[in-house]
């Protein structure tokens, strides 16, 4: 089988799977289930894949299919337990005090605080805690979405502490490969990881800029790109924020911890400054009412506009709502330029202050009135969130950092707790007597730390049981859709990389693909290489298998082609780190998050602007600096 025809038919369930998601715009539930079968038909007619060898492989992907599962529902838990407790509506009002400009706070929520989850989890971790966050907090369903997935590109290369460049790359180099680049391999690795550093600092810094803005032009009131222009000033100053300790700490610490301190330095630096209202636009920005949006933008975690009193807090205190008696205090204060109010809207806003005054006037929480509107909601089927106090903002925060704290010592290798974790194992070693083995770390996973989170909530907020009840109920519910899409996905995904061991001795397909590239390239590989890298993650959904899968492959092109294969490298890494954000799986696991499932390919299609921006710069860099770095070999 010629090359090309080999590149054609591994191509063709990915091709397949875009044209059906972001052309056809079908469901993730329908294209997926067909994309699997497609993979398998040309593995075992094609690649001649043993049998076993596909079963093993989908085996495998329903096990990885499981951990995400696992995740997903530890991260709905956390945020449907606040949601009850009080939790998210004291969010709302601390975020409000720092600004109410959404703008802002997509800065600070996604790009600085996702960032230090990516460093400390990584897996698809921050788009499953951001995403809910803020729907939570009043963003549409789409648009967190979208959001999350962004987040998931210049921190990604030093995520999970510095997995994709220590066990990515570390695991795809042999042992012969590095002797030939002269390195020990603590070395090669850091040199790589200075290297991606490098850029992704200078891509990286208008990321923030672009979460805005693209939330701005498909999600704003004038879908404008203008209104998210606007900020540029204060996005720019906090991607500088982030990317210079960021690109400071891998070239003094290695790559554990670039993401981790960038971003935590980020966050000191940047809140202060944004609750003082520096660089930031005079005028807030919100989103328009929510009747008005679109059908399509809505999840199923906004379902809950009436759990409590009310859905959401808005921006502005014209919209302002209270989600209990309890909280309710402060009185809406007049807008200069007063709106006249929709019916519906008009009507929650009179019940809201009506109850406010009952509870204040006629005997307070607990009374005989306020049980009537109650049950009065109640009957209404509106229930399922009953705030009985007041949290904290101390309080409602405590459930996160735990989160952080935990994934912090759970992943440092100079504590014992990772291991420990990890010696708790469910596995299946040598899949139906092939290569391949599967295991899970439960203890390990980011969603046993949601899970002691959520319980960490429970105790401290004082939540009733059938509170638990009810949270545990929606997280559930919330999870069932993901789950149909990742049993084909992921294990689609498996059946790619493992195709490799096939009695027509043809490399897996992934590298098929890349192989046919690299030929029609030439000295321009440069440029080419982090496509190759964002292709794995494509594939893959992960950075470090991306990694794993090409980093041989790249490093072999730079010796053939006389270039540093420490840059060649770097520019895999990179690449893949950008793959994240149109990653099919992580799309589908984001959505999962927040009940939107069947969009996918509306997130597609806007995901992969940011993503032709990070590959076209990074590559143009990347090419510039290897031919610079060589210039006997220009010719």
């Amino acid at each position: 089988m010629s090359l090309t025809l080999q590149a054609l038919l591994a191509a063709t369930p990915i091709l397949l799977g875009a044209v059906m998601l972001i052309g056809a715009r079908l469901s993730a539930r329908i294209a997926m289930p067909i994309v699997y079968v497609v993979a398998v038909s040309i593995g075992v007619a094609a690649w001649k894949m043993p049998v076993t060898q596909v079963a093993a492989a989908s085996i495998n992907g329903l096990f990885i299919t499981a951990d995400l599962l696992y995740i997903i529902f530890g991260a709905i838990l956390l945020l449907k337990t606040l949601e009850r407790s009080g939790g998210v509506a004291t969010m709302r009002r601390g975020f409000a005090q720092i600004s109410t400009d959404r703008r802002v706070q997509i800065v600070i929520i996604a790009w600085l605080f996702g960032s230090f989850i990516e460093g400390a989890a990584g897996f698809g971790t921050p788009a499953a805690i951001v995403a809910p966050l803020l729907v939570a907090l009043g963003y549409p369903a789409a648009a967190a979405v979208m959001i999350g997935m962004m987040i998931q590109s210049t921190a990604v290369t030093f995520g999970a502490v510095g997995t994709p460049i220590l066990v990515g790359v570390g695991g795809g180099l042999t042992a012969e490969q590095f002797q030939s680049a002269g390195a020990e391999p603590a070395m090669f690795l850091y040199s790589v990881g200075v290297r991606a550093a490098m850029l992704h600092t200078a891509a990286g810094v208008v990321m923030p800029l672009w979460m805005v803005v693209m939330t701005t032009r498909f999600f704003g009131p004038r879908r404008s790109w203008g209104d998210g222009l606007a900020i540029a000033p204060f996005a720019i100053f906090a991607g500088l924020a982030f990317t210079i300790p960021y690109l400071l700490t891998a070239y003094l610490l290695g790559p554990e911890f670039p993401s981790l301190i960038g971003s935590a330095c980020g966050l000191a630096i940047v809140v202060p400054v944004a609750r003082a209202g520096w660089l930031v636009p005079r005028e807030s920005w919100d989103f328009a009412e929510k009747d008005s949006w679109p059908r399509e933008w809505h999840g199923l975690l906004e379902g809950t506009r009436g759990h409590g009193w009310a859905d959401e807090n808005r921006g502005d205190n014209r919209h302002w709502r209270a989600k209990s008696v309890a909280q309710e205090t402060s009185i809406p204060l007049p807008s200069p330029h007063p709106d006249p109010l929709p019916q519906n809207e008009l009507r929650r806003h009179v019940r809201c202050m009506w109850r406010r005054f009952c509870a204040t006037h006629l005997g307070g929480e607990g009374t005989w009135l306020r049980q009537v509107f109650i049950n009065s909601d109640r009957r209404k089927g509106n229930d399922r969130v009953e705030i009985t106090r007041e949290v904290s903002l101390l309080a409602a925060w405590t459930p996160y950092l735990v989160v952080a704290t935990l994934l912090v010592i759970s992943r440092l290798p100079q504590l014992p707790f990772g291991t420990w974790l990890k010696s708790v194992q469910i596995g299946w070693p040598q899949i139906l007597g092939t290569n391949i083995s599967a295991t899970s770390r439960p203890l390990y996973l980011p969603g046993t730390i949601f899970v002691i989170a959520a319980v960490v909530a429970v105790l401290l907020h004082q939540l009733r049981w059938r509170q638990v009840q009810s949270a545990l109920h929606d997280s559930v519910r919330t999870l069932l859709g993901a789950g149909f899409v990742l049993v084909f996905t992921v294990p689609m995904v498996q059946v790619l990389i493992n195709s490799n061991v096939n009695q027509a001795e043809l490399p897996s397909m992934p590298v098929a693909m890349a192989t046919f590239v690299s030929q029609h390239v030439g000295r321009t590989w440069p440029f080419f290489a982090p496509a190759i890298g964002a292709l794995g993650a494509f594939i893959a959904g992960s950075n470090t298998v991306s990694n794993m899968t090409f980093a041989s492959f790249q490093f072999s092109i730079a010796e053939q082609l006389g270039f540093s294969p420490h840059w060649i490298v770097a520019l895999q890494s990179v690449g893949a780190a950008a793959g994240n954000m149109i990653a099919i799986h992580n799309v589908v696991a984001a959505s999962a998050t927040v009940g939107l499932l069947g969009r996918e390919g509306d997130t597609l299609r806007k995901t992969i602007l940011p993503t032709l921006y990070y590959l076209l710069l990074v590559g143009l860099l990347g090419l510039t600096t290897v031919l610079l770095s060589s210039p006997a070999r220009l010719n």
